[in-house]
């Protein structure tokens, strides 16, 4: 199984690429990115520091290499800059993707595609209807925003975070939907009281603001990383875990003609089955939201 990324000599990308082959879980890894020198040194480095662990191949690709290739990421940006939303790089980003999905569509037809340029929900909707291919090939990444939230309980709750599992759903953004009532700790159902459901998001929220005047030109690209990484072995292996994914919807949680995160069994047609939990009233009336507002952004893109 061969894997490309599209981006993959920025700070999110060439992560990837290396925890991505240290696991071992695709035969090849395709490395495309327009800095070719960049490029070139990651993969050099790469090819080294690999081999005692790994059997995956990593190599610098164009386009035209994609042809053979059964899972796709994008992880490409205009370069990073200070923003008070993700929304506010959507028109460059669409702009970039304009380029990226013709140049795929080119060599490639129907593979699953993991979107990990933000904002993901609408660019990874721009992808759906751009491309044209199946739904459940479309997958965008929302990962991290559960990850912070384990990490969030795990503080405030002295817990293991190891042992947790969180999710959240709805926009990758700020009208994300963290749900509450299907954490689980060490596979048993955990009840977070009030004032943790409450003092969780004010934690990530001050972890982000302290992060992003210091991230410079990048951004979070450990953690995505890891998280980019467990799709791709969900994907390569399949998996009986659900995840948070972005895939286009149609119907699942009332919403149809869309992009939102929701759990998600993955596997090497993308996403297998999407998993509808039971919502409390307020998730529910969060989820419309989200959907409102990435509707919005979808239509005020002009993305038909």
């Amino acid at each position: 199984m061969k894997l490309a990324i599209i981006g993959a000599a920025g700070s999110i990308g060439a992560p990837t690429a290396f925890y991505t082959a240290l696991q071992n879980v695709v035969d090849e890894i395709k490395m495309v990115d327009p800095n070719k020198d960049l490029l070139k040194n990651h993969v050099m480095d790469m090819d080294q520091a690999v081999i005692e662990a790994s059997n995956t191949k990593v190599v610098a690709a164009d386009y035209s290499d994609l042809g053979d290739c059964d899972i796709f990421m994008i992880v490409a940006a205009k370069p990073a800059k200070v923003a008070a939303s993700r929304d506010e790089w959507l028109a460059d980003n669409l702009g970039l993707l304009k380029f990226i999905q013709a140049d795929i569509k080119k060599y490639a037809h129907n593979k699953p595609i993991i979107c990990a340029t933000n904002p993901s929900d609408v660019c990874t909707y721009y992808l759906y209807r751009e491309l044209g291919w199946d739904r459940n090939k479309i997958i965008g990444f929302c990962v991290n925003d559960g990850v912070r939230v384990k990490w969030a309980l795990s503080h405030l709750m002295n817990l293991d975070y190891k042992k947790l599992d969180a999710m959240c759903i709805g926009e990758h953004g700020i009208m994300q939907v963290p749900l509450w009532d299907h954490v689980t700790y060490d596979g048993k159902p955990l009840t977070i009281p009030a004032d943790i459901r409450k003092a969780a998001p004010e934690m990530i929220e001050n972890w982000l603001q302290e992060f992003l005047p210091v991230a410079s030109t990048r951004t979070t690209g450990w953690l995505s990383a890891i998280s980019l990484a467990s799709l791709v072995r969900d994907i390569a292996q399949g998996s009986k875990r659900p995840i948070a994914v972005t895939t286009p919807l149609d119907g699942e949680y009332g919403q149809k003609g869309i992009c939102l995160g929701v759990p998600a069994i993955l596997g090497p047609n993308g996403v297998e089955k999407i998993v509808e939990l039971d919502l409390a009233q307020e998730q529910k009336d969060q989820m419309n939201a989200a959907a409102a507002k990435v509707r919005g952004l979808i239509e005020a893109s002009g993305i038909k």
